[in-house]
């Protein structure tokens, strides 16, 4: 589709198959709270399935990092439960925190990025998209 992409993940078996089946992709196995994320900058980043398995403190110093980031008018969506909540995670049965929707918006506010869309896909999942506004 035109598009350069570039992924990071923490597992060394997520990498490994990420690697399987996209071999063109440009892909980096540490967690995201240590990556400079290639040294680029991005048109969107997409965080699906991964902020709330890291404590509070972890997830705002990723989606601050995230936000540097982004090129100005840049994008990005992550999922997250709704509500402020703590769970067992039934796919990695680790602990799991959501700051909550309000929470979330507050964090990005400061660091110049806005909520521009919130959805919820047909199995439950939230998700929410910002814009930096720069």
């Amino acid at each position: 589709a035109g598009l350069n992409v570039s992924a990071i993940d923490a597992s060394p078996n997520m990498v490994a198959a990420f690697q399987a089946r996209f071999p063109d992709v440009e892909v980096l196995c540490e967690p995201a709270q240590n990556s400079d994320f290639f040294g680029q900058s991005y048109d969107a980043i997409l965080m699906v399935g991964v902020i709330f398995l890291m404590p509070e403190m972890r997830q705002r110093q990723v989606l601050s990092r995230l936000a540097r980031a982004l090129k100005p008018q840049g994008q990005l969506l992550f999922s997250a439960p709704q509500p402020k909540c703590e769970w067992v995670d039934v796919l990695t049965s680790q602990r799991s925190w959501s700051l909550g929707e309000a929470e979330y918006r507050r964090l990005l506010d400061e660091v110049g990025i806005n909520i521009s869309q919130t959805f919820e896909d047909e199995g439950g999942s939230f998700y929410m998209t910002f814009r930096r506004s720069d």
